[in-house]
């Protein structure tokens, strides 16, 4: 079977998909339903509108565009030897830190 060739009028966006099949809690419908709003209200800023330097918030549940200066604000940081980072490291996860050897520095060793 061919597969149809794109229209005329097609663009491409770019996109993410998350593997839930690894992560500890299932997406609810709410979740899904939400991911599709955001995921809508992106490309039609982008591809659509050609609207450059707007991010997609939730707003009293409601899909709106704010500049992304406005949505980050100013930098977010977290202890890196606060409870909620050495937890993170005790179940294995990782934030990026590897030896020249591949080894994941951020790891507790049991």
């Amino acid at each position: 079977m061919e597969t149809p060739s794109p229209s005329p009028r097609t663009k491409k966006c770019g996109s993410a998909c998350w593997d839930t099949s690894s992560a500890a809690v299932r997406p609810t419908p709410f979740d899904r339903i939400l991911a599709t709003r955001f995921g809508v209200a992106a490309v039609d800023l982008n591809c659509r509108r050609r609207i450059r330097g707007k991010w997609c918030v939730l707003r009293n549940e409601r899909i709106e565009a704010v500049d992304i200066a406005q949505a980050i604000g100013k930098l977010k940081t977290v202890d890196p030897a606060g409870q909620l980072v050495q937890m993170a490291k005790a179940i294995g996860i990782s934030f990026g830190r590897l030896s020249p050897q591949g080894v994941n520095l951020d790891q507790s060793v049991p």
